[in-house]
């Protein structure tokens, strides 16, 4: 049976100073710092080398996952509008070849974060506990976006780029809150492990080509996959906060 594959390729930023330092980025608009750029070079050459490897479309085997032809570029580059996300896209866009070309979308912007935006967790824990308790639990905090809103506008984000590019390869760099939410999205929970700056997450939709508009479901292929960076021996912190989806 023949399907229709579209492949998302969801990119955390590149390191910010404030990374480096455990600060709660939230909206905030801290630029890339030295080792943020080089991270973004670095996703953007392995993004440039699989750029024609897996197709859009795939003819089931029976598996569920379809057999993916060889040949498929990426065809576009989404990014959040802040600009440590933005920066980290133009890297890729330029590396892609699109000459810097990328697609504003502020449903991928990072999650509001209210009272303890700025702050570290230490600094948040003491100095606004309340707040920092209810923000560990996922309930939100004062002046921060409600939680379902967030998955409301990823969820949304991510309807419109798989109208747009059905059957196509697209890459969404955001942050490490939003990847947070995209997980529990599809999965129902935050992913449990650490998502690096400039880790990528591949998710697919699958549609019957015969049946284009009957329902489908986002699923995750592989999440806060650093390999790229190992591989090309680029610096990342995968043990405090550059690894923490809550530092954005």
């Amino acid at each position: 049976r023949e399907r229709v594959v579209t492949e998302v390729l969801l990119v955390r930023h590149g390191e910010t100073a404030w990374n480096r330092e455990g600060r709660l980025q939230g909206q905030n608009d801290p630029p890339l710092n030295a080792l943020g750029e080089q991270q973004a070079e670095g996703v953007a050459a392995y993004l440039r080398s699989v750029s024609h490897q897996g197709a859009a479309s795939a003819a089931d085997n029976g598996s569920g996952a379809g057999e993916r032809e060889a040949g498929a570029p990426i065809e576009a580059v989404y990014t959040s509008d802040l600009q440590r996300a933005e920066r980290t896209a133009v890297v890729i866009s330029e590396r892609l070849g699109f000459g810097g070309k990328v697609h504003l979308k502020e449903a991928f912007r990072e999650k509001k974060l209210g009272v303890i935006e700025g702050l570290t967790l230490a600094e948040a824990k003491e100095k606004e506990p309340e707040a920092y308790d209810r923000w560990r639990r996922g309930k939100g905090c004062p002046g921060a976006e409600d939680p379902s809103a967030v998955l409301r506008r990823v969820a949304g984000g991510l309807d419109g780029i798989e109208r747009a590019h059905r059957g196509k390869r697209v890459v969404v760099v955001t942050h490490g809150g939003i990847l947070n939410s995209v997980h529990k999205l599809l999965t129902g929970k935050k992913f449990p492990g650490k998502i690096p700056n400039t880790s990528i997450s591949t998710i697919t939709k699958a549609r019957a080509a015969a049946d284009a508009d009957a329902d489908a479901e986002w699923e995750i292929q592989s999440y806060a996959s650093s390999e790229h960076l190992v591989a090309q021996q680029i610096e990342f912190d995968n043990k405090a906060f550059g690894g923490r989806g809550e530092t954005g």
